[in-house]
């Protein structure tokens, strides 16, 4: 299942300049494996650091939960046009800077789901070193 950035935007309700997932690698009721690469052109580098740019730590957040998300609704886990609401954070660690140009793969793992909510756990890495790990729940609701 590689699905690129135009199939994912079918998966989420952000859209570009928020659609932080590049490529979804692969999908299973367990695990969901992604891609995101995040070019020197990213509206933010210029301003976060002008002399040392580097991915804001809750862009990487951001796209980890994306990621997430993605999967569950390529799994059908919820009804079409739900969304997803950040409702906890736990044990969330940025262990290191990520750079133009670096390509974060993620690996999440489905903790529970139920109708109304999600829990996750995943990490991203660079080449083979963490850049971001952490635990979340999403409250899903609908889109009206």
């Amino acid at each position: 299942m590689n699905l690129p950035t135009t199939e994912i935007e079918k998966l989420l309700p952000q859209r570009k300049p928020f659609v932080f997932i590049d490529e979804l690698i692969s999908v299973s009721e367990e695990k969901i494996v992604a891609k995101s690469v995040f070019t020197e052109d990213e509206a933010y580098f210029p301003g976060h650091f002008p002399d040392f740019p580097i991915v804001p730590g809750t862009v990487l957040i951001e796209a980890l939960i994306q990621a997430g998300e993605a999967g569950a609704n390529a799994k059908a886990s919820f009804p079409e046009e739900s969304l997803f609401f950040l409702a906890t954070l736990d044990q969330v660690k940025l262990r290191r800077q990520v750079r133009p140009n670096d390509v974060v793969h993620f690996e999440i793992t489905n903790i529970h789901i139920s109708s109304r909510m999600i829990k996750q756990k995943g990490a991203g890495y660079v080449d083979q070193d963490i850049v971001v790990e952490g635990e979340w729940m999403c409250v899903v609701g609908a889109n009206n």
